[in-house]
């Protein structure tokens, strides 16, 4: 609670909680009990049953919550995977198409324009598929699959709420 909150329940003004609580002042005797009350109910059992309720219910709700978290993550695993091969695959037609190129470059009757053609062909898909890109889709996918094993490590208990 807040000095006005308590305040307010014990019926005074917070400058007479706060001068109280540095020890300048005094409570009034009906302020006295109220707080004597509030005091003797959080040191019983019952708060102690109503916090480990509170922390039961919250558990159970961020567990919920995390295994929801959990599939969406494994289907943007699944997602990412499928981007990476996709990525590593253009890459490797693109070094067969390379080696293509090379090929056509050497023979006798090379038509240059065809040359030319693949290659631009060939630089649109380096640009689109770069080395980068994949590499940031790597990061990603093993970005995901740590959150992943971190989630699951909470939901099977192996990390307590409090190491978060």
């Amino acid at each position: 609670m807040t000095q006005e909150e308590m305040a307010i329940y014990l019926g005074i003004t917070r400058s007479q909680w706060s001068m109280f609580a540095v020890g300048k002042r005094k409570l009034p005797i009906g302020s006295t009990k109220k707080l004597n009350d509030l005091l003797q109910y959080l040191q019983n059992n019952n708060m102690l049953k109503d916090k480990s309720k509170f922390f039961e219910s919250e558990n159970k709700k961020l567990k919920i919550e995390l295994k929801r978290k959990l599939l969406d993550l494994e289907v943007l695993y699944i997602q990412t995977e499928k981007k990476v091969n996709g990525l590593y695959t253009i890459r490797q037609q693109i070094v067969t198409a390379l080696s293509t190129i090379a090929f056509l470059k050497i023979q006798e009757h090379n038509d240059s324009n065809l040359n030319k053609m693949i290659e631009m062909r060939i630089n649109k898909s380096l640009e689109k598929n770069s080395l980068d890109s994949l590499l940031y889709y790597q990061q990603k996918k093993q970005n995901i699959e740590n959150e992943m094993i971190f989630i699951k490590q909470i939901i099977n208990g192996e990390l307590k709420n409090g190491e978060l």
